[in-house]
């Protein structure tokens, strides 16, 4: 009798690990992380003005094209202190003319236009990429909030926001993207973590103009925490 049990015993078991060695191992848990794209050490294109914060090129070339500093609408948006070197004029001739000389090779930057909001020229950063390029953060820190939203009340867009470590009195703003590849709470490395794609508009950006061609671009300011009213 006890032969038989111990016969039976051997059977099960060795029926269960064929079945196991068909279906294979048992696939680990996995933590969800944010992506992080493995390229050189971040370049730092600005610094935040009043503070210790640098913005770091949320792409490099020859994805990049170029970085147009312009005014935000926001009027508590901090200024931005170009680190390399730039146009500091509204001249898009001879934008037009670095971006044709540079495409690809180095970093071209330049002031546009007042577009009469009554703040400061180099409040936000509009970074031009080539269609499809992986934008990553500026910035270390965590998310917090990803919104969806319309663009002039037209347009499909998302709005990410970035509490910069150590500075819990601030947040990086940026919108224009698309295949969004963060969430709330997500912890990134400046100038390595993926936080998504430029989203392409239909309509023609006031970057483009000193690029000349249309191109994708991604909007980058910062502004106080918690929101003030204006």
């Amino acid at each position: 009798m006890l032969a038989a049990i111990g016969v039976a015993l051997v059977a099960v078991l060795g029926i269960g690990l064929g079945a196991r060695a068909l279906l294979g191992p048992k696939k680990p848990k996995t933590v969800k992380q944010s992506p992080v794209v493995r390229i050189a050490e971040p370049v730092r294109f600005a610094r935040v003005k009043g503070t210790g914060i640098t913005l770091a090129l949320p792409a490099n070339p020859p994805e990049l094209i170029a970085i147009g500093f312009h005014q935000a609408e926001n009027p508590r948006s901090r200024d931005l202190v170009p680190l390399l070197d730039w146009l500091p004029t509204d001249d898009n001739t001879q934008a037009v003319a670095l971006v044709r000389d540079g495409w690809g090779k180095k970093v071209v930057m330049f002031q546009l236009n007042s577009r009469g909001r009554g703040t400061g020229l180099d409040t936000a950063a509009d970074v031009a990429v080539r269609d499809g390029t992986l934008v990553v953060s500026p910035v270390a820190g965590t998310v917090t909030l990803v919104k969806h939203y319309k663009l002039y009340g037209r347009y499909e867009d998302v709005h990410i926001e970035i509490e910069p470590t150590g500075h819990p009195e601030l947040r990086v703003a940026a919108i224009h993207l698309d295949d969004i590849a963060v969430e709330e709470g997500d912890v990134l490395v400046a100038g390595r973590t993926v936080i998504g794609r430029p989203r392409r508009f239909s309509f023609a950006a006031q970057i483009d103009r000193y690029i000349g061609r249309k191109v994708e671009h991604t909007h980058f300011q910062v502004n106080p925490y918690p929101p003030v009213k204006y």
